[in-house]
């Protein structure tokens, strides 16, 4: 009998993370998100020592991040060349990683748990927001599948995003959580005024947050110029993607050229290919390459009035800076130049560069398949159909202030492009492009993302899917978006709630901890 009871607590960390997970592609369980964390904190709550506690956290966070990342041995093994335990060590070190932020807020709640009771778990939103918010930034960043995101699935729930971001979606969802957690533990103690006050408060936020939700999801995202698009996706692998300038890669040029002139004269006003389609091209001469005297991208723009918008990979400042880059034709103007270009400021660490070269600059050498990338200098619009578009690219849509900063410097429309070929056929792929639902929701902006080999699709104002591919399909996804203007309060003040979060949470410990303390004799 005791042996169960002990075995209760892991379990219930155990079930908090698979729950968690299950909230993600390919499962997208939603409703799961209101509850995914109270078997952890029901845990936390019981646990005998601190160090207990912490071992639950980690183990919640370890079910989590291995159930719903995966994907990380295969990326490494097919494309970082690593053989499978290096695959498999990489997946261990960052699940670990990851799993520290749940162990972290478990230790930090156990002592106001002990001192103060269950009512000590509603500080533990504001904690999950804190490190929700670190993730973002600390070692690079990597905010993959915050809480938030796993209710997607649900627009209502995630409209606050507009105020607060994905970390307000996260922030109510921690807080059902803890109002379940503490209505575990309290029992039948709930029928006193003083003991229901708590979660009953929690209640109202949630309710509050939902018939905000509500409202928001009328806004059909209409009110401005609407105009035509076309995504343009193909289905190869990057093994078979061409990478130099040879006639394997002139083939897929003027594949992706025959496509767009179709587009084109189907009524696109605009079309779009994914990232690095143009590899290895130089823009500033009058045609892409002296071989490729059948491609004129530019003439094409011009002679069907058609807008492009086309994402590649080049050397624009001297053959010693490599750009992952994304940059727009406006068909109005006579110069063969870009109307203008993005290129990409955050690049994904050991694919793009090595971080850190002074501790990890062996890794070049281990998996030679990393690249060099030079990142941009500055977030900034690119000019199409007589507004400002901002072009977050790949790995750059995970970063909610990175997105909101395009918006705030005047982008009308968010169009994020991408080679997701990286991931093969994983939930990667759906979990990716379910970071940019929640891009669209926080800016209000119509949102096209471009992906080479998909998910590709479009996404209204209010994270409405209004198209949307499957993987490795050559095909074209078409609709109409709205050039939009105004913003919404997180494209004004970016993370400040995330911060706020992180600032209460640790000024509430720290006085949780003086007030706690014995006193004097």
């Amino acid at each position: 009998m005791e042996l169960t009871k002990r075995a209760a607590l892991p379990a219930a960390a155990l079930i908090s993370g698979l729950m968690t997970a299950a909230l993600y592609a390919p499962f997208g369980f939603w409703p799961l998100g209101w509850v995914c964390l109270a078997p952890l904190l029901w845990a936390v709550a019981r646990a005998r020592t601190r160090l207990g506690a912490t071992l639950l956290g980690l183990t919640m966070g370890v079910a989590c991040r291995l159930a719903s990342i995966p994907w990380v041995v295969h990326t490494m093994m097919v494309y970082g060349n690593m053989p499978w335990p290096a695959a498999v060590g990489a997946l261990a070190l960052l699940v670990v990683y990851m799993a520290l932020y749940p162990a972290t807020i478990a230790f930090l709640v156990r002592g106001p748990l002990e001192r103060r009771g269950p009512v000590a778990l509603f500080i533990v939103p504001w904690l999950w927001v804190a490190g929700e918010l670190l993730l973002a930034f600390v070692i690079t960043g990597f905010p993959w599948n915050p809480l938030g995101n796993g209710v997607v699935g649900f627009l209502p729930a995630i409209q606050i995003a507009d105020i607060a971001g994905v970390y307000g979606v996260s922030f109510v969802l921690a807080l059902a959580s803890s109002a379940v957690a503490f209505a575990l533990l309290k029992g039948k103690e709930l029928a006193k005024r003083s003991t229901w006050m708590p979660p009953a408060a929690a209640v109202a936020v949630v309710i509050a947050a939902l018939a905000y939700g509500f409202v928001k999801t009328s806004d059909d995202g209409t009110d401005g110029e609407t105009f035509r698009v076309a995504l343009l996706q193909d289905d190869l692998t990057n093994a078979e993607r061409p990478l130099s300038l040879n006639q394997a890669g002139l083939d897929l040029l003027l594949d992706y050229y025959a496509r767009t002139l179709a587009e084109a004269r189907a009524g696109a006003d605009v079309v779009v290919w994914g990232e690095g389609t143009m590899v290895f091209l130089d823009m500033e001469q009058d045609k892409f390459a002296p071989w490729a005297y059948e491609l004129d991208i530019y003439a094409l723009a011009r002679d069907e009035g058609i807008w492009l918008l086309l994402g590649t990979n080049d050397y624009f400042d001297g053959y010693d800076k490599l750009h992952n880059s994304a940059f727009t034709i406006d068909p109005g103007d006579p110069r063969n130049r870009p109307a203008g270009r993005y290129d990409k400021v955050h690049l994904t660490p050991f694919g793009e560069y090595v971080p850190y070269p002074w501790l990890l600059g062996w890794v070049p050498q281990m998996i030679p398949q990393i690249s060099d990338f030079t990142p941009g200098e500055e977030i900034k619009t690119v000019p199409l159909m007589g507004g400002q578009v901002g072009v977050p690219v790949c790995y750059e849509i995970i970063f909610p202030d990175l997105v909101r900063r395009f918006v705030s410097g005047g982008a009308g429309l968010l169009a994020t492009i991408s080679n997701d070929a990286w991931f093969g056929r994983s939930a990667a792929n759906d979990q990716h492009f379910d970071h940019a639902i929640m891009r669209a929701v926080e800016n209000r902006r119509w949102l096209v993302r471009c992906a080479a080999t998909g998910v590709s699709g479009i996404v209204a104002p209010d994270g409405r899917v209004v198209e949307r591919t499957g993987i490795y399909v050559k095909t074209a996804v078409r609709g109409e978006v709205v050039m939009r203007s105004g913003l919404t309060i997180y494209a004004s003040v970016g993370d400040i709630f995330a911060w706020a979060c992180l600032i209460f949470s640790a000024a509430s410990l720290l006085w949780l901890r003086y007030n706690d303390r014995p006193r004097g004799r």
